[in-house]
């Protein structure tokens, strides 16, 4: 199926941050799994007070996923990859949101 990760977005706040990744089969697309497992694991389980995830500005579907859940792009990124994929030179998304923001 796939899975969703956390992780201290910055060391110093104590868990206060949490950093999401979500990957899932291409079979589980489009069923909401993605959606309530980042809320579900950063603030019900972990109780984090933000998160913040980031994928490829060309990965439309996953920022739907992000914004439909309260999550808003806060800047662009570009890194220097050795091996880019196609897409990366429009660079890394970066979305944020609070425990407090409407779902």
């Amino acid at each position: 199926m796939g899975g969703v990760g956390l992780w201290d977005h910055a060391p110093t706040d104590a868990g206060e941050t949490v950093s999401i990744a979500c990957r899932l089969r291409c079979a589980h697309w489009g069923h909401g799994y993605a959606s309530e497992a980042i809320l579900a694991l950063a603030f019900e389980h972990v109780g984090a007070r933000r998160a913040v995830a980031t994928t490829m500005a060309v990965n439309h579907a996953s920022r739907k996923v992000l914004e439909r859940v309260g999550f808003a792009r806060t800047r662009t990124v570009h890194l220097d990859w050795a091996d880019p994929l196609p897409g990366t030179e429009q660079g890394e998304v970066v979305y944020e949101r609070g425990r407090s923001s409407c779902r």
